[in-house]
């Protein structure tokens, strides 16, 4: 929602910026890109079962200045080397700010919007998206040699749910 796009100008995330994921958990992840989509940011979602080295390596091909993660990711999320954006969904508390950088925390309450408050602003931020918008950049399986990255737009997204959501 709206409160979410705020969140990432908050940090400092413009349009335009690049995000690394770093996290295993689905519904922060889903939510992320969500809201990604609406502020015009680019996620860059990468999976932890990668090596460090190879996850630093395509934060560094991204150009991404920030990732995003969870607490349960938190401590090899910081191994990338970027402002972290932490998901305060769940129990427990987000660490301060330490010697490896800054990390803000991220979906934090949005009770004080109405739901048509919510909707009004949502509908404002993505009116400047098209469907040949950016939505992500996805790294290759790298079958002839390093990974590449592939920017995905938002209509190929829409019609993927549109079929899941017709098969459902």
């Amino acid at each position: 929602d709206s409160q979410r796009v705020g969140e990432l100008k908050e940090c400092g995330v413009r349009k335009g910026d690049r995000v690394v994921c770093y996290l295993e958990g689905s519904v922060p992840l889903a939510l992320f890109l969500l809201t990604c989509g609406a502020a015009q940011v680019l996620p860059v979602p990468l999976s932890p079962v990668f090596s460090q080295q190879y996850l630093r390596d395509l934060a560094r091909q991204a150009g991404a200045r920030y990732v995003f993660t969870t607490r349960r990711d938190l401590r090899r999320a910081r191994a990338l080397g970027r402002v972290i954006l932490c998901s305060s969904l769940g129990a427990g508390s987000i660490p301060a700010d330490d010697e490896h950088g800054r990390i803000h925390p991220f979906f934090t309450s949005s009770d004080h919007l109405s739901t048509d408050e919510a909707l009004a602003a949502l509908d404002a931020q993505r009116a400047g998206v098209k469907p040949s918008c950016d939505f992500l950049v996805q790294p290759t399986s790298g079958s002839t040699g390093r990974p590449k990255l592939v920017r995905r737009h938002h209509d190929a997204f829409a019609r993927y749910a549109e079929f899941v959501g017709d098969q459902v």
